[in-house]
Formats: C-alpha cells, sequence, structure tokens
C-alpha cells in the first residue's frame, strides 16, 4: 500500500490551509464570545457597580465621613462611580451603533482622554487610602490627631485627580483617528507615551505603590506598637489589605493586553486591536464593582454602617407605612 507522505508532512499546502482555517475558526469564536460578554456582560457587571458604589457613599455619609480613612474610601468609591456612569454612556451610545471612540477625530482623543483620566483617578485614590493606613499603621498615637484633619484629605484628593487628567492629556496629541481605528500615532513620543500610559499609569506605578504600601503595614502590624491601636483602625486596615489585595489580582494582566494590542496583534489573523482594548477595560469593570462587596465583607465597621443604614430605610418605610394605614 502506498502512503502519501506528503499529505502528513507540516509544510505541506493541504496542511498548511487546515492550520489557517482552524486558527481562523477559533480567532472567530473568541470574537464573538468577547463580542457578547462586551454587549451583556460588561454592561451588567458595571450598572450593578454603579448601584453598589452608590449604596457604599451613602453608608459612608450615614456614618459620618469624620476621618480621612473614610474620605478616601468616599473617593475611591465616587470615582468608581463617576468611570461607571461613563462606561454606561459609551455602551448606550454603541447600543445604538455610536461608538464614540470612533466618531470623529475629537471623539476618539476626548473619549480616551477621560477613559484613562477616570480610570487612572480611581487607582491613585486606593494609593491615598493605602497611604493612610501606612500612617495609622506606623504611628498610630500620632495619627488620632492626624485622621481628623478631613479638609486636607479631600484637598489631596482634588490634587490627585488633576494630576491624572493632567498626566493623561497626552491622549489628546499623541493618538489619531484612521481607518475607523483610534489608536496611538507611529512616531517615537506617541510609542513611548503608550508606553508610559498603558504600563506605567495603568498598573506599574500604582500597583508597585500599593504592594509596597501594603508590605510596610504587615510589617508594622507584627510589631508591637501596633497591638495599642483601637479596633476600628485594625477593621479599617484590614479592609484595606482585602481590597489593594484583589486590585493587584484583577488588574495584574491588563497592561499585557494593551501592549498585545498595539504592537504585536496581526488584525488579519486574529483578534483586532480595537477589540483587545476593549477587553483590557474589562478588569478594571469588574475592580471597581467589587468594591462595595470588599468594604462589606473585609470591614467588621463598615457592615456595621452598612446594617445601620438598612435598618434606618425600613425604619422609615414602616413608620410611613404606618401612617398611612392610620390616615385611612
Amino acid at each position: 500500500m502506498e502512503v502519501n507522505w506528503e499529505l502528513d508532512t507540516p509544510n505541506s499546502t493541504e496542511y498548511l490551509q487546515e492550520k489557517e482555517e482552524q486558527v481562523e475558526t477559533l480567532s472567530e469564536e473568541w470574537r464573538l464570545l468577547i463580542g457578547y460578554f462586551l454587549t451583556y456582560g460588561s454592561p451588567a457587571i458595571n450598572w450593578s457597580g454603579i448601584s453598589l458604589n452608590c449604596l457604599g457613599m451613602a453608608t459612608l455619609i450615614n456614618m459620618g465621613i469624620t476621618s480621612t480613612s473614610f474620605v478616601f474610601m468616599f473617593l475611591l468609591l465616587f470615582s468608581a462611580t463617576v468611570e461607571g456612569f461613563f462606561r454606561a454612556a459609551i455602551d448606550i451610545l454603541r447600543s445604538v451603533d455610536i461608538n464614540l471612540y470612533l466618531i470623529s477625530e475629537a471623539g476618539c482623543h476626548l473619549s480616551v482622554w477621560a477613559s484613562n483620566a477616570m480610570n487612572h483617578t480611581t487607582q491613585f485614590m486606593l494609593v491615598l487610602l493605602t497611604f493612610d493606613r501606612v500612617i495609622a499603621a506606623s504611628i498610630p498615637f500620632k495619627y488620632r490627631t492626624l485622621k481628623l484633619k478631613t479638609t486636607q484629605a479631600w484637598a489631596a484628593g482634588g490634587v490627585v485627580a488633576s494630576i491624572s487628567y493632567f498626566l493623561n492629556s497626552g491622549h489628546l496629541i499623541f493618538f489619531q483617528f484612521s481607518h475607523r481605528n483610534c489608536s496611538p500615532k507611529d512616531d517615537l513620543p506617541s510609542q513611548m507615551f503608550y508606553f508610559f500610559n498603558s504600563l506605567g499609569l495603568s498598573w506599574l506605578i500604582p500597583g508597585s505603590l500599593i504592594l509596597v504600601f501594603n508590605i510596610v503595614i504587615l510589617v508594622q502590624i507584627k510589631r508591637k506598637t501596633t497591638a495599642k491601636s483601637s479596633v476600628n483602625e485594625k477593621d479599617i486596615t484590614r479592609l484595606l489589605l482585602v481590597t489593594s489585595g484583589c486590585f493587584l489580582i484583577v488588574t495584574a494582566f491588563v497592561p499585557i493586553i494593551r501592549v498585545l494590542a498595539n504592537f504585536y496583534v496581526v488584525p488579519e489573523n486574529g483578534m483586532s486591536a480595537n477589540l483587545l482594548r476593549q477587553l483590557s477595560i474589562i478588569p478594571g469593570i469588574i475592580s471597581r464593582s467589587l468594591n462595595f462587596v470588599l468594604y462589606v465583607c473585609g470591614g467588621r465597621v463598615f457592615r456595621a454602617g452598612f446594617v445601620q443604614l438598612v435598618k434606618k430605610i425600613l425604619g422609615k418605610k414602616a413608620q410611613h407605612l404606618t401612617s398611612t394605614v392610620g390616615a385611612v
């Protein structure tokens, strides 16, 4: 029996065509799967996060924002909510076939600038909260006075947000709208800015600061001086460790996806760069949507405040119902 060795050889034309068809089919399946998730799953997670973050802010307001820790917790929830509403607006426009990123040159610049600035502001609010807990763990006695300076904490949050928007203003210069694609220009300054933004501001700088601060906190917790910290302070520190740990894990692969989107993906043979960039926002959506859940699960003080808010709301409804029945 004659065997056709040529067909079994990796270099044969038939073999290569078969592999190319398999790759195209696999790529198409992934594109459809990611497309469905971006269309339905991502907006659902985002709206859930907006609702929960608003509930978290209401809880903090009801508790009374009387310390710097509560200020930074509120700012983290607030910035995440603003970012969530922006993402929701993008999704609503996309549902009626309007892609704000691809509508025009101005739409490309403003959308990329706003989305990145909001995302980085949220991340650096977590950095501020982490640094606040470093101070609480390192100098607990002095922190009892420092934590009452809420005005300075609000000001610090405003300064950090302003710096974030300024650093991201490069999107107005170094990005271009070409061939229905919103992407960085090909020149060296644009590519350097994209690297700085995608690797530095998006994860490396805030992630490194959070990681270092958390190590300092854990070291300080083991020292005898931190044993004299109040139970509430230890509880807020535990809440912070849970929240920042989740952030580091969930967002770890975001810069990798963004670099792949810009340098190593060939649109003809796989996912498009725009699709990958959209995919890279999913970890951020998940991370900011989990803030309230992590606050409740990781902090006894916040959990008690949330229960108090629920009882207050239910008590008012019961009182209103009683008065209505009595009037009848």
